[in-house]
């Protein structure tokens, strides 16, 4: 299947997410294993029945009975209601293991289509800056305080829009690259606007470098976007959750502030920073343990879960922000992302990782700034949506670089489904006059299947703390 796709599948932080999430979780994780395993028992058995079909075909029946089993039947709809069980775990599992396994060998099986396109990127020299990405995991707008006033989740962001006068920031909502980590950070990296290989990309760790700033990737997670990306070599400082398993264990995403702390900046410097939270289990990543509940405790006990781990995951970014202000020798720039989102029954789903479902990609963007009259703020400000290529091209504007898209993209933009590369297909959105995204979903081979409707977040254009916050529904009508 490629080497790609085996990297995206050997996660071993699922399986520590796994047993750290308790009893329950452990039972589901066997029960999933057993049904992927039925399955895979039951396309055997589609073979036995064609015994002189074609090499070919028979060696496409068992995937492809397994896709139809794991992506289309009554067993994925009751895998994703038992998602608050499952907490969206995805390798492997009736929801993750058929939908990624299967579906991906499956998928395998045909090429992906690269459609044209090309692009190029305009240089020139880049004033000074400190340029940060932090991208985080599984954050949904919908539960913050910065975008729902009534929630009391996010303490830390707003005292730093509201207590230093130096600083401004500004907040949007809009659309990652994919509806899962590694499509979604491959796309946002990649310093393309296609979710597919496209002629002349350059990655953005490349374009920085280029440019003449020292370049990091820091993660409490795994490092595979940049194997996927092939530009590893290209980051003057990679940390990532293989080099210092057992410091992670103890300090969290913590640890990538006490780097920090010892570390001496230029002033050229570009940061990516991917911690682990808010990502299940939700109390999986506070210095302070605290017991989530469970559903004897709360009827809202996933949605109180999910707010605890948010209150950790500002705390954190507060502390490394508080920090880059402190350290950072020329202007300071820091976008505030998210990956993908995190479901409670949105469209009937819960969790991520939900392939073909724009509603999963609906994330929060933040930028912190004390350069609030710089064009690349201005920009932001005056953005009413904020699609992930949007943004990477303000950072790359940020590096001294404009990239310049053929053909042009006429208004619309791109998501990928679970696998970067266009690897499980991808979906293109396009404003409507009447309030909506037209969606057009595409398999890997290029074909359209589906067009469905995404409805406008509830926003203003309004700066600072004053825009709403935003609910996200969307009404699919499949063609």
């Amino acid at each position: 299947m490629g080497a790609e796709s085996i990297l995206i599948f050997i996660k071993p932080d699922h399986f520590r997410d796994v047993v750290s999430a308790g009893r329950s979780e452990i039972r589901n994780y066997i029960y999933d294993i057993l049904v992927f395993t039925l399955c895979f028992v039951a396309a055997l058995a589609v073979l036995s029945i064609v015994p002189r079909a074609p090499s070919t075909f028979l060696g496409a029946v068992p995937w492809v009975v397994l896709f139809v089993i794991g992506y289309r039947s009554a067993l994925y709809r009751r895998g994703q209601r038992r998602l608050d069980r499952l907490t969206s775990l995805w390798m492997p599992g009736a929801i993750g293991g058929l939908r990624a396994l299967s579906g991906a060998i499956h998928w395998a099986l045909t090429p992906v289509a690269t459609p044209p396109g090309r692009i190029h990127y305009d240089s020139e020299a880049a004033p000074a800056s400190t340029v940060v990405v932090i991208m985080g995991e599984s954050i949904s707008a919908s539960r913050m305080g910065l975008f729902v006033p009534k929630l009391d989740t996010t303490p830390g962001l707003e005292r730093l829009a509201r207590d230093d006068e130096r600083y401004a920031l500004f907040k949007k909502m809009g659309t990652s690259a994919g509806v899962a980590s590694n499509s979604s950070v491959v796309g946002f990296l990649s310093g393309s606007p296609f979710p597919w290989r496209t002629e002349g990309s350059r990655s953005v760790f490349d374009i920085a470098r280029s440019q003449g700033f020292r370049t990091h990737y820091w993660s409490a997670q795994i490092r595979s976007p940049l194997d996927v990306l092939g530009c590893t070599q290209l980051v003057d400082d990679v940390h990532s959750f293989e080099d210092t398993p057992d410091k992670f264990a103890h300090r969290k995403d913590w640890l990538l502030v006490d780097k920090l702390t010892t570390a001496a900046l230029s002033e050229r410097e570009f940061f990516f920073i991917y911690p682990r939270c808010n990502h299940v289990p939700y109390n999986h990543h506070s210095l302070e343990p605290w017991t989530r509940q469970t559903s004897k405790d709360s009827e809202n006990w996933l949605l109180n879960n999910y707010d605890r781990g948010l209150r950790d995951f500002d705390a954190w970014a507060a502390d490394i922000i508080d920090l880059f202000k402190e350290k950072a020798k020329s202007d300071l720039f820091v976008f505030v992302a998210s990956d993908h989102n995190e479901l409670f029954g949105e469209n009937g789903l819960k969790g991520h990782g939900t392939n073909d479902q724009p509603i999963g990609s609906l994330v929060p963007y933040i930028l912190y700034t004390n350069r609030p009259d710089h064009p690349v703020a201005r920009q932001f400000r005056e953005t009413t949506f904020a699609d992930a290529h949007a943004v990477a091209t303000l950072v790359m504007r940020l590096l001294g670089v404009t990239p310049q898209v053929e053909p042009p993209l006429n208004g619309g933009f791109y998501v990928g489904n679970v696998l970067p590369y266009g690897r499980a297909g991808y979906m293109r959105l396009e404003a409507k006059p009447e309030k909506f995204f037209e969606v057009e979903h595409f398999h890997r081979s290029g074909s359209r299947t589906a067009v469905s409707r995404l409805d406008f977040p509830k926003q203003n254009h309004a700066t600072k703390l004053e825009d709403d916050g935003a609910a996200m529904q969307i009404a699919e009508n499949k063609v």
